[in-house]
């Protein structure tokens, strides 16, 4: 038997069955090179408009680049996943329909006022949360303008979802309605007379019924410089039926406070768009896009803060610890040059391990997933340490009773272990490991435990498993057979429902096009763990004698040795910007946390104890 397969038999006798050796092809990721454009596609809507060549003078269409990308889901879409990149103003989407990979952008604005969330084509596809009630539609963010209209405030004078709401024919009146953030319309003469000419309503939307003000139809109907095919031009700046959609209200005069400054603003809502119109601007910014990317990102992202105005996040290294004397593991954390080594969490005798981080641009929303015995005291089970340290339970499969207003669990006959709990990349779900039907298998839920579902469904121990960067595969350590070799899979991700609704969320998948991407009968291999970037997997391989630290590409080609050493080095992890890897080693007699470089070289040992350090998870 290898030296390998040895430790994994004392562990998973350490660790009550629970945790095995093994913890568990895109191009920009929001982790990595966010700033990047996922699809040339993507990149050319974007140059049309606000190119730094065309855009001088003028207010921004979409924003000075991307900053966000993912794969949402949206039920007609391939395996229920278009790709999505955000901006300030909007966001651009490919829902790859029927081979259709044209860019599109969401009615993102309907979904703001109407708390509805849309999943997919028919109209019973609405994930049902509360309208954005804390996100201004014009001014700075709620923190500092929260006496500003929200999207919610305007929900009794929009048009969406059929309700049926129209407000009448107005043309050649100036406007003077107001409204604030109640909702409550008031009369602002003063301002319909002081720009008249400006606000004077020209258009009348038969279809949703709204009117258009003569400064945003001239908006609106703009031509100027444009880039097209690479080449700087002039012609119409942007289809504005397709880049607005209808208007789904008549515009109002707001109060909204703009860097610190309270401001009166002309607004209207459209189903992709808002238009704002502040006198007081410059002549060249006096219109402009409402920043609807970052108002529904925050609304749909919560936990992610605001990727558009923060610098790059950093997280420290999380690992196992037993130097405070006892047997069970402890969690703590430490930079990346190993200083700052501290508790976190709890140090109460039962036993916690680190497993992956809730990553955020807020500090204050960054969360560690960890496993835990101090439910019944036996049974491993998924918690989170926030960034206060408070401890909060997600999963109750061990037979302790559920507390009110925790989700369903799904039926478990005997007391069972969760654990391995990965969080995907936009901090919404969890893949994770449970042994509630027999051989520990990989289930999938939301971040809170709700909707657990099983995606492995076979004879084989299914271990560690670990997201792609855009969050349309997962990867994972299997072992298939009586005494056979543990090998790293990896599987599309195929959604059937995806509803995170406050009340009942729901979520549905399978697992597609499984690939083994080790593929070896005469070595373990395991611990996958995928680059911010998505490109490459850092996993743990006992091939050449003793455990060693690999690295592969995304599907599995190029597998190359990093570490080489008489000891076993294992479990490594990325730092969040994908220049390092930590790693356990007990090179120096006992385990203890290293970092290196992503191509083996500059190994440094980070911690230094007789006891144990182990399970280092970094930007994971």
């Amino acid at each position: 038997m290898s030296r390998l397969k040895v430790r994994l038999t004392g562990l998973l006798s350490a660790f009550v069955m629970v945790s095995t050796l093994f913890q568990g092809t895109a191009s920009a990721a929001p982790w990595a090179n966010r700033s990047a454009f996922v699809s040339p596609k993507f990149e050319e809507v974007w140059r049309r408009s606000d190119d730094p060549r065309v855009r001088d003078g003028r207010s921004l269409y979409w924003g000075f680049g991307p900053w966000f990308d993912y794969n949402e889901y949206y039920r007609e879409s391939p395996n229920g996943l278009r790709r999505v990149q955000y901006f300030d103003k909007a966001r651009m989407e490919i829902n790859g329909i029927n081979g259709n990979t044209d860019v599109t952008n969401g009615l993102l604005v309907v979904e703001l006022v109407s708390g509805q969330l849309k999943t997919g084509d028919n109209a019973y596809d609405n994930a049902f949360r509360n309208a954005a009630d804390r996100v201004p539609v014009a001014g700075d963010g709620y923190q500092t303008n929260s006496n500003s209209p929200t999207y919610a405030s305007f929900a009794a004078v929009s048009t969406f979802n059929n309700n049926g709401y129209r407000d009448p024919d107005r043309r050649d009146q100036s406007v003077a309605d107001a409204i604030d953030k109640s909702g409550n319309k008031s009369t602002r003469n003063d301002l319909r007379d002081a720009y008249k000419d400006q606000t004077k309503l020209v258009v009348y939307n038969a279809t949703t019924g709204h009117n258009i003000p003569q400064v945003f139809w001239d908006f609106l109907n703009r031509t100027g410089p444009i880039v097209v095919n690479g080449q700087r031009t002039t012609g119409s700046i942007v289809d504005w039926t397709s880049a607005m959609g209808l208007p789904i209200s008549d515009p109002y005069w707001v109060k909204a406070t703009v860097g610190g400054v309270q401001k009166d603003i002309l607004v209207q809502l459209f189903e992709r768009r808002i238009l704002t119109y502040t006198p007081t601007n410059d002549a060249a910014y006096q219109v402009e896009m409402g920043n609807v990317g970052q108002h529904y990102f925050q609304w749909r992202y919560t936990h992610l803060g605001t990727p558009w105005n923060s610098s790059e996040p950093s997280l420290p290294i999380a690992f196992g610890s037993k130097r405070d004397g006892g047997a069970e593991w402890d969690t703590y954390t430490m930079n990346g040059d190993g200083t700052s080594q501290l508790l976190y969490g709890s140090n109460d005798s039962k036993e916690t391990v680190p497993y992956s981080w809730v990553r955020s641009w807020d500090p204050s929303k960054v969360k560690l997933f960890v496993d835990s015995r101090r439910g019944n005291g036996a049974n491993r089970q998924i918690w989170t340490v926030g960034a206060d340290g408070a401890m909060t339970r997600v999963t109750y499969t061990d037979g302790t009773p559920t507390p009110p207003g925790v989700p369903y669990q799904g039926y478990v006959g005997t007391p069972s272990n969760d654990y391995n709990a990965s969080v995907s990349p936009d901090g919404s779900k969890l893949a994770f490991v449970s042994d509630r039907s027999g051989k520990p298998q990989i289930f999938v839920s939301y971040t809170n435990g709700a909707s657990q579902t099983q995606v492995t469904l076979d004879d084989c121990v299914h271990e560690t498993p670990s997201w792609s960067a855009d969050g349309r595969y997962l990867y994972w350590s299997a072992s298939c057979g009586t005494n056979a070799k543990y090998n790293i899979y990896r599987a599309e991700l195929n959604w059937l429902a995806d509803q995170p609704t406050n009340d009942y969320p729901y979520l549905s998948l399978e697992l597609r096009n499984t690939v083994n991407l080790t593929n070896s009968t005469t070595s373990d291999n395991g611990f996958p763990r995928v680059s911010p970037d998505g490109s490459k997997i850092v996993f743990t391989s006992n091939r050449d004698g003793n455990s060693e630290v690999y690295l592969m590409n995304a599907d599995g080609t190029n597998q190359t040795r990093l570490t080489n050493s008489s000891a076993e080095d294992s479990a490594p992890s990325w730092k969040l910007d994908g220049t390092k890897i930590a790693f356990d080693s007990n090179r120096d007699g006992n385990w203890n946390i290293y970092v290196m470089n992503i191509d083996g070289t500059g190994q440094s040992q980070l911690t230094n104890n007789s006891a144990d350090d182990r399970w280092n998870v970094w930007g994971q």
